[in-house]
């Protein structure tokens, strides 16, 4: 079984409340069941502020659509290492992450999170495409990660290795 998790934030390389501290748990939790032929891959973006863990490796480049600006594209690579007994996938999209504040600085949210964690999204579902190997459970983490669900069943209907796969959404804080 193949579990894929995305998130905006995971303890220890970047939290701001308890979706970070969640995250890491489950993602150990489940690799340490012994259930699954592999760890899990947790995707989170590549803030200015994260860290590279030891052994990270550059994949390759995916060019993603831009949804800010029609027929353009944006470029995108996920850091991948073996941390903490599952996979971290780190989406590195400077336009998108590299800046001060995970949502936003002193005068407020970003404006424009909403294209950011889109991006996310995109990139990870492009990353999963290129790797060729279908994913059993895909969780999202809260709003940040909706877009995943809405492209998975857009246009992965016809996408042999992300169409079977379940899809949880766990809303952290309702608040």
């Amino acid at each position: 079984m193949r579990v894929v998790s995305i998130a905006a934030e995971c303890e220890p390389w970047v939290k701001v409340g308890g979706l970070a501290d969640v995250v890491d748990a489950l993602a150990r939790a489940l690799g340490a069941t012994g259930q699954l032929a592999q760890p899990v891959d947790v995707f989170i973006p590549r803030y200015h502020a994260v860290t590279l863990p030891a052994g990270a490796r550059p994949g390759p480049t995916i060019t993603l659509p831009d949804p800010r600006s029609g027929p353009g594209t944006i470029e995108a690579r996920s850091i991948d290492a073996e941390a903490r007994g599952y996979r971290l996938r780190l989406v590195d999209i400077p336009a998108a992450f590299d800046r001060d504040g995970v949502y936003g600085g002193p005068a407020g949210d970003h404006p424009d999170n909403a294209w950011r964690f889109e991006l996310l999204s995109a990139a990870a579902l492009a990353a999963i495409r290129r790797e060729g190997r279908s994913v059993d459970v895909l969780h999202l983490h809260d709003w940040h990660t909706c877009p995943a669900a809405l492209a998975r069943d857009r246009a992965g209907h016809d996408d042999p290795l992300i169409r079977r796969a379940a899809t949880a959404l766990t809303l952290h804080n309702l608040a």
